[in-house]
């Protein structure tokens, strides 16, 4: 399945290849704002695709096959100027790296937060009294026409005086976020070559690696044309319907069935899609983990029916599911740790004497070091200039990273279509473990402006970062150039999401009907309902919760340590770590029907067989997501509004 490993490429490139790469960079480049754009529209706005809560992103797939599909037919026309692999890999990287900071569950959660801690105070829910004298002026817009019509739309962030409410908080979260990205990518190059020793699969990243191999020769492929049409059949006939409801459809997105009898109502409600795309990811996954996905998941529903049927009702109580899922994420990193630590030891050697790894890195180990100190030590100061304090902004930083690299190494080495620890970041932990009583008022208040960071731990750029790395390395575009894209990536994207945001919201309004999105009634009250809770209703640490977190690191450790003695234990660590997110849930059905499929086929067919469909499950997400792609394009440019259920949101 891995991609293999590319032969040695010549010493330099020709005039021709050349001007070909410096396109490639620039088309890139433009791509990002475009996208930034797209992504405000679809999901600030409109809500029907959420492209960037997935692991795999459907408009940066899209464009691809697209660029794909031009190329091989302007390579029979005028070969000399069609792209080649490496610069449709460059295009991609630079789509997925530079837009995903405007997505979902990064910039638009802080704008959302910012915005209505200032503009949503009202006597009733005593914002001014609780937050307003704790919140530093650079870190959340002023009064004015800016913060006013980013409510009520009908203007621009280009009208005089509207940019203004925001520049400080912009440029405050932009230098955090750029500093964040570049301390993630470090822990990216340095554990690199420990997990290529490893033999992760990255089966996200092989994706366009496949799409693009051999001139994109599966294009041709009979089994990939048939798995096109399977995935944009449901987006024809949704569309179709739209416009003529009798028109029948396929209703593959995600519906929600909730019991309504005593003791079933305690597994919550019971989801249910069939999306072509979540069918053609789950076959990139290992049957183990698929196994052990769904399995954990109807075991957890089965759990909480036990639970209520004996008595244990309380809402968020035992058997502290979340908690367990938690703990299961700190258990993973740790063991991810623990098996790196020699190639730490090596780390260090280098960075003192470089020998084996000079220029063989997108980073020098000695310049990765040097960042991710410093640019640690930079995040810290920034939380505690918030008023978090020195302490709390190191542990704060520490559960963070570790909960983010268990995340980024489920995605490198099992490639699931979507993960979401919603709402159960490091300032849960602290609380939790020693109550809101043990904070100050102004470091809950800092913890409910960091909190846009943990909503979902679903879509990080330490994520995306490992991906587009193993991207770079296997598709010809090369370990130091990419080493060099990553910043200037990182810092247009952020720019370009400051751009897209603030100045599409100016236009629609966030609190208009035009706006279907989460900014009003998620994004922005959540962080400060929390902080709320903790001032009007103080707590203590609770044991209970402390002993969910701890459960969940003994047994998430327990299922490794089986799993090394024993080749033929079903029950993988990666499913118990997924099982509890809510995210994953969502796609339960399919993870279950591939599994059947995928294990079938591998018993009585191997490796062999499984190749052979391979082609059809990747065409069925391929062909899902550019016609939804070229769907959101014609919503946008016709201003249709469709509503949220027509798209491959809800993930």
């Amino acid at each position: 399945m891995t991609e293999p490993t590319p032969t040695a490429c010549p010493s330099h490139d020709t005039a021709l290849d050349r001007i070909r790469l410096a396109v490639a960079v620039l088309f890139g480049l433009l791509f990002v704002p475009l996208m930034a754009r797209y992504l405000a529209e679809i999901e600030w706005v409109r809500y029907t695709d959420n492209a960037t809560t997935q692991a795999l992103f459907p408009h940066a797939t899209a464009v691809l096959v697209l660029f794909t599909a031009a190329s091989m037919g302007l390579r029979r026309i005028a070969p000399r100027l069609a792209f080649g692999r490496r610069e449709l890999l460059i295009c991609y990287v630079s789509i997925c790296i530079g837009s995903q900071l405007a997505g979902h569950d990064m910039m638009q959660v802080l704008f959302s937060s910012l915005g209505h801690v200032m503009h949503g105070a009202t006597p009733e829910n005593s914002y001014a009294e609780f937050f307003h004298p704790y919140l530093r002026p650079w870190a959340v817009p002023s009064e004015g026409p800016g913060l006013r019509l980013f409510f009520e739309g009908n203007s621009s962030l280009f009208e005089p005086g509207n940019w203004d409410s925001w520049r400080l908080p912009s440029l405050s979260w932009g230098a955090f976020t750029v500093v964040l990205c570049l301390v993630m990518f470090s822990v990216v190059n340095l554990l690199r070559r420990q997990w290529e020793n490893e033999r992760l699969n990255y089966p996200i990243a092989q994706v366009p690696l496949r799409l693009t191999r051999d001139g994109g020769q599966i294009f041709a492929s009979r089994e990939f044309v048939i798995g096109m049409a399977l995935g944009m059949l449901p987006t024809l006939l949704n569309t179709i319907k739209y416009f003529h409801p009798a028109f029948p459809g396929l209703a593959v997105q995600v519906r929600y069935f909730q019991p309504r009898e005593e003791p079933w109502t305690a597994m919550g409600v019971f989801p249910v899609c069939f999306h072509p795309f979540a069918f053609g990811l789950a076959y990139l996954v290992p049957v183990d983990l698929l196994f052990s996905c769904w399995f954990f998941y109807i075991f957890t529903c089965a759990v909480r029916i036990i639970c209520a049927w004996i008595g244990h009702r309380v809402v968020g109580g035992f058997p502290y599911v979340e908690q367990q899922a938690v703990g299961a994420h700190l258990a993973l990193a740790l063991i991810v740790v623990l098996n790196a630590r020699r190639h730490i030891r090596f780390i260090i050697r280098e960075a003192i004497h470089p020998r084996e790894t000079r220029g063989a890195e997108a980073w020098s180990y000695r310049g990765s070091l040097l960042i991710f100190v410093a640019g640690s030590a930079s995040l810290i100061g920034f939380m505690n200039a918030l008023g978090l304090g020195l302490g709390a902004s190191a542990v704060w930083l520490v559960l963070f990273l570790l909960v983010v690299v268990a995340v980024t190494r489920l995605r490198a080495e099992y490639g699931l279509p979507t993960n979401e620890l919603f709402r159960k970041g490091p300032e849960s932990i602290m609380v939790s473990s020693v109550g809101s009583r043990a904070f100050s008022r102004q470091q809950q208040v800092a913890m409910a402006l960091l909190n846009w960071l943990t909503r979902t731990h679903r879509q990080f750029p330490m994520q995306v970062q490992t991906d587009m790395l193993e991207v770079a390395s296997r598709g010809g575009i090369g370990l130091s150039r990419f080493g060099w894209l990553v910043p200037v990536l990182t810092l247009v994207g952020v720019v370009s999401a400051v751009w897209a945001l603030l100045d599409v919201s100016m236009r629609v309004g966030v609190a208009t009907s035009k706006v279907a999105g989460p900014a009003l009634w998620a994004f922005g009250p959540e962080p400060w309902n929390m902080a709320s809770a903790w001032i009007t209703s103080p707590t203590r640490g609770d044991y209970r919760l402390v002993g969910g977190y701890v459960w969940g690191v003994f047994f998430c450790w327990l299922l490794y340590q089986i799993r090394l003695v024993s080749a033929n234990w079903p029950f993988h660590p990666g499913g118990y770590v997924m099982s509890c997110t809510f995210g994953l849930a969502r796609l339960w059905v399919p993870l279950f029907l591939t599994w059947c499929f995928k294990a079938t086929v591998l018993r009585y067919g191997g490796h062999r067989l499984y190749l052979r469909f391979l082609p059809l499950f990747l065409g069925m997400t391929a062909g899902e997501y550019t016609s939804a792609f070229i769907r959101t394009l014609i919503d946008i440019a016709w201003k249709l509004y469709l509503p949220r259920d027509s798209g491959i949101g809800n993930l």
